[in-house]
């Protein structure tokens, strides 16, 4: 099944029937969002799961796998099963899209400082108390 890699998505969202493919029920979610997607607002609910990414064309054996917290949306209208969006797959690897080529490069992470000499900028740290004014 095909996947749509969308940078500007906030994360990774997926099609009712692939929780029941995956076992899990999303009703057991204890974090739901709404979202916008389609020019409608839709409910999704997020799992914590492990997702696998198959090379296209390639064996069983070749592929990511990483654990992300996933969205199911109930009423999916995409003609793909799956969005990729920056919490869960951009924040994971190096993602290079060629419109010349027609192509999108999945990498390790660090994959960014070979090709480009360039180290990957450190992570922000997470502030978690509330400011006071």
């Amino acid at each position: 099944m095909y996947a749509l890699v969308d940078s500007g998505c906030s994360h990774i969202l997926a099609a009712p029937w692939l929780a029941v493919a995956a076992g899990v029920e999303p009703k057991d979610s204890v974090r739901e969002l709404s979202l916008g997607i389609g020019g409608t607002t839709v409910k999704a609910r997020f799992l914590d799961l492990r997702v696998r990414l198959l090379a296209p064309g390639g064996t069983d054996e070749q592929y990511f796998e990483w654990d992300a917290e996933v969205g199911f949306v109930d009423h999916w209208l995409p003609t793909f099963a799956v969005i990729l969006g920056q919490d869960g797959f951009f924040n994971k690897f190096t993602v290079t899209m060629s419109n010349f080529a027609f192509l999108t490069v999945v990498e390790r992470p660090d994959a960014f400082d070979d090709h480009f000499g360039v180290p990957t900028a450190p992570q922000p740290p997470y502030v978690s108390e509330r400011r006071k004014y």
